[in-house]
């Protein structure tokens, strides 16, 4: 058997080589409905899509006995003979029979009749007590005809009934396309509009029931556009075919049946139905005979006949000049010099008074120059003449007007190359060279070590790892056009420098410590290596120290007596040439802690005590052990300066500690504390929570505290209940003033404006009545100051050129701090822990104030002092023009700067660039001298401002 197969067909003569159109073998067509669908029932009234198997390849028409049509336009691939379509129904009879008639494609026609598997039978075991069938001629639909749709009904249908015929086009857009009132079927029809393919069914409304989807392929006159490709129509030779594509302008458009084209002087038929054409487009091979216009004169299909657009205008060489078809696809490259070989191939018959030129242009310009007539047969020998610089180029061959297709080629010199530096020859690690080239690339290059290396762009560049001085020279190099010469030369040199690391950077004091340096790059021999610790208090102390030019390592003896209140660096230094590496040391000592927190509480309560680090800075955090004269034991980490311990004595007890613990051995202690613990009496009063109006727990100046407690006994009327704070050593007790609280045994308390910083400061709550026991509260305290904040600034000179800007801010009291701030109505927030710092602008807009709106800090909200705004101006690099009386001069400047054109009053602000007034004065006469001996160097801002003018000068000192 023949499969449907598709190729194309090439000729090769020599050099030549002509490939015709797409070739298609199809075979004599057969369809029939796929076996499983042959017998086939259903319960109920619905679309089933019948398959149908098809094979001889396509395209296909096929035509069903009921005068339905199909156009099945897939073709089998080259591994399959077969295509598979789908017929959609909807069966409403018990029984309804499907035959294919006939099929047909580009081969012949099929008659399908007595082909077994040609026919269908669907059983519908519930078939509808209401039905409609549709039934169409089997014949071609074009614009502007009119359908002749007859149905028929099977049942009764209600009076009021409606019949709606209704176009599917994809299978979902439904438009009704009339409506008949009436019970039983007729004749209808339908106009044809528009070149669309749908599908036609009828739905019906009293009973809702539809007849099958009809299929309907619409058709209209052809209306084609001629047109070729793959060969210019001036390159032709008689006897070659033109590659003719016909296609239509619409889509959805039956096969041409006839086609006729003509030069005028004769007319040349075809008939694209028999070749395969597919929704109107036709390809075939046309044989001009001689040049001239040829265009369409006619086209038919099943709807009529049109003339066709498009001329095609031919003009026929007596022979044709070609270069291999390899050669267009290649890169090629030339040489001046060089003696190259170029094949080529004639076609057609030649004259010998015709002499064959090589021509060669540059790509730029087009413009071709001879460069050789010497032309052997079938193959051109040639040198490109040294006249000729390196670059893109076009080479052909030439007979009298004839000419071939011109080749792109490169053109090539020898090569030179110089080598340079690309950077800074005083390197950390790598050395960055370049190395400029002329010829054509790419250029392989030698090193002076024998390494080859290629470059394919200009400059190439390259990075050497050096770990010493060393110099780069080039020994040659080449390209496709042959050696050149090279020069130049690089010496690099590294970069002394000091890498340290060491085994631990956890250290307590007293214990021994690896130290690892690394030298890179070159050393003087009497280079030290001197290791050391480092404080900013005490600077340098120095532990060893080696001569050395290479790395190594030291081993050093950290001193037990350092003080731990300083944060230590481990710090190695060299001596030739002077370099300086840090590590961060984290030092632990053996704690030091004294103990306070002395109080007085009722039976039942319990206290805190507190250890107060005397190492307060000791730069790592340990795991404390500690046990207390009483034999409570505990483990803490030493990660603030004070900790908080919980007893609960039974009775007056001092404590005292008697042993305390590191990683680094036994601390030293100090202190006690004596908890005092009151008899039981018949009024006992004990302090619970304290709570502050801040709602923070620090104690603020002026603020208000809340304070619960529980009382216990009875207490007289006269009885007054007031609340006490200690001195920050939680000691002496002083009432302060006392209101109601907010809930029973609540008690309010006003703190004195005049309260010191402390953290020790206890609270309780006393009666008046005799014989009444109070204690205090469990916690310590501590005092905080509110806040305050302003701008550092009023003015805020911005720069044109400018991309980040600060605005300066100035904190008192506690940190931290927050701050909303911004441009009315919108406002962000700032958080801070430092009582100076800036707000930092990445974009600000001139004439914009900004604005502190509030700042809280854990006292609650502060105050908001002058200034509270600030003013950003827009200041150019332009000064003022010349139309402006005002004057500042000499600028640049060593000393001072004259002003004149003024109006006594003006106000003279010298400023910094970010706004910081230096000196401010006001001018006494229309001529003032500002001195700027006290300014450093820089430059400056010169704000003059009076009632009718306000300018800015950049000043600057030299």
């Amino acid at each position: 058997m023949v499969r449907v197969h598709d190729f194309n067909l090439f000729i090769t003569a020599g050099a030549y080589v002509a490939e015709t159109a797409k070739i298609r073998i199809s075979t004599k067509p057969s369809a029939v409905f796929n076996e499983w669908y042959r017998n086939y029932s259903i319960n109920e009234v619905q679309d089933i899509d019948l398959p149908i198997q098809l094979m001889g390849g396509g395209p296909y028409d096929l035509q069903l006995s009921d005068g339905r049509k199909l156009r099945v336009t897939e073709s089998a691939s080259f591994y399959t003979l077969y295509s598979y379509p789908n017929l959609r129904i909807r069966p409403t009879q018990a029984q309804s029979t499907y035959r294919l008639e006939k099929v047909s494609n580009t081969c012949q026609t099929t008659d399908l009749t007595n082909t077994p598997g040609n026919t269908s039978i669907i059983t519908l075991t519930k078939p509808a007590s209401h039905g409609i069938s549709l039934t169409l001629p089997a014949r071609a639909y074009c614009v502007g005809d009119s359908i002749p749709l007859s149905f028929q009904t099977t049942g009764t249908f209600g009076s009021d009934n409606e019949f709606r015929i209704q176009r599917i086009i994809d299978n979902n857009q439904v438009t009704d396309l009339r409506t008949i009132k009436g019970t039983s079927g007729r004749s209808v029809p339908i106009p044809i509009a528009e070149v669309k393919n749908f599908s036609v069914r009828i739905v019906s409304t009293n009973p809702v029931t539809q007849s099958e989807a009809f299929p309907l392929r619409i058709d209209k006159k052809p209306t084609l556009s001629l047109r070729t490709y793959e060969r210019t129509l001036n390159d032709l030779l008689p006897g070659d075919s033109i590659p003719i594509d016909l296609s239509e302008s619409m889509t959805y458009v039956t096969s041409l049946t006839r086609l006729v084209l003509t030069n005028g002087k004769q007319d040349w038929t075809y008939y694209p139905a028999a070749s395969g054409n597919d929704y109107g487009g036709f390809f075939v091979n046309f044989y001009p005979p001689e040049s001239g216009a040829y265009r369409i004169k006619s086209a038919t299909n099943v709807c009529g006949t049109t003339s066709g657009s498009g001329v095609l205008n031919v003009d026929l060489k007596p022979y044709r000049i070609f270069f291999p078809t390899a050669y267009a696809s290649q890169k090629l490259v030339f040489c001046t010099k060089g003696s190259y070989q170029l094949p080529y191939g004639i076609a057609g018959s030649m004259p010998g008074n015709v002499t064959l030129v090589l021509e060669v242009a540059a790509a730029k310009d087009s413009v071709f120059r001879e460069i050789t007539s010497s032309i052997g047969t079938n193959l051109a020998a040639f040198q490109i003449p040294d006249t000729y610089t390196s670059g893109s180029y076009l080479i052909r061959l030439r007979a009298g007007d004839i000419r071939s297709t011109a080749l792109p080629f490169e053109l090539g010199t020898l090569p030179t190359a110089t080598l340079s530096a690309d950077g800074p020859t005083q390197v950390d690690y790598s050395l960055p060279m370049k190395i400029t080239f002329t010829g054509q690339g790419p250029w392989n290059v030698t090193w002076t070590d024998g390494t080859i290396r290629e470059f394919p762009f200009n400059p190439g560049t390259i990075s050497e790892h050096i770990s010493k001085t060393t110099t780069f020279e080039l020994k040659g190099v080449t390209n496709g056009c042959g050696y050149g010469s090279v020069s130049g030369k690089v010496t690099g040199t590294v970069k002394p420098r000091l890498t340290v690391s060491s085994s631990t950077n956890a250290i307590c004091s007293g214990s021994s410590l690896l130290v690892r340096y690394y030298l890179n790059g070159e050393f003087s021999t009497s280079n030290k290596i001197r290791v050391g610790l480092y404080t900013a208090r005490k600077g340098f102390i120095p532990l060893d120290s080696v001569t050395t030019t290479v790395s190594g390592t030291i081993t050093i003896k950290i001193p037990a007596q350092l003080e731990g209140s300083d944060f230590y660096e481990l710090r190695v230094m060299t001596t030739s040439p002077q370099l300086s590496e840090s590590r961060q040391l984290y030092l632990s000592f053996p704690p030091s802690y004294r103990l306070i927190g002395s109080n007085t509480i009722n039976p039942g309560q319990y206290s805190t005590l507190r250890l107060i680090n005397q190492n307060a800075a000791s730069n790592i955090q340990t795991t404390i052990n500690y046990e207390l004269s009483t034999g409570q034991k505990g483990v803490f980490y030493s990660d603030s300066k004070e900790q908080n311990l919980s007893v609960a004595p039974t009775q007056t007890t001092t404590y005292t500690i008697t042993s305390i613990s590191n990683g680094c051995g036994k601390g030293t202690v100090s202190g006690s504390a004596t908890v005092m613990v009151n008899p039981p009496a018949e009024r006992m009063i004990n302090t619970q929570f304290v709570s502050t109006k801040s709602g923070y727990g620090y104690l603020c100046k002026g603020d208000t505290i809340f304070v619960s407690y529980e009382a216990k006994g009875s207490f007289s009327a006269t009885n007054q209940m007031s609340v006490q704070l200690s001195d920050s050593l939680g000691q002496q007790f002083t009432s302060l003033p006392t209101l109601p609280g907010k809930r029973d045994q609540e008690l309010a308390g006003i703190l004195p404006t005049t309260l010191k910083k402390g953290s020790g400061y206890r609270i309780r709550v006393v009666a008046s009545d005799p014989s009444s026991m109070s204690s205090a509260s469990a916690t310590f305290y501590t005092t905080a100051e509110k806040a305050s904040v302003k701008f550092g600034v009023a003015q805020l000179p911005m720069q044109a050129n400018g991309s980040v800007y600060k605005l300066p801010l100035e904190f008192t009291g506690d940190a931290p701090f927050s701050v909303s701030w911004g441009v009315d109505p919108h406002y962000a927030s700032f958080f801070t822990n430092n009582l100076r710092d800036s707000l930092r602008i990445e974009a600000l807009s001139p004439s914009l104030t900004y604005k502190i709106r509030q700042v809280t800090n854990v006292c609650g909200i502060g105050t908001v002092l002058d200034p509270s705004t600030l003013k950003v101006e827009l200041i150019t690099a332009t000064e003022p023009t010349a139309s402006h009386a005002i004057k500042a001069f000499p600028n640049p400047t060593t000393d001072q700067i004259r002003v004149e054109g003024l109006q006594p009053g003006s106000t003279m602000q010298l400023m910094t660039l970010i706004g910081q007034i230096i000196q401010q004065t006001e001018a006494k006469a229309t001529q003032e001298d500002l001195s700027l001996r006290a300014v450093p160097p820089g430059i400056y801002l010169l704000h003059i401002q009076n009632a009718t003018v306000a300018l800015t000068f950049r000043i600057q000192k030299l």
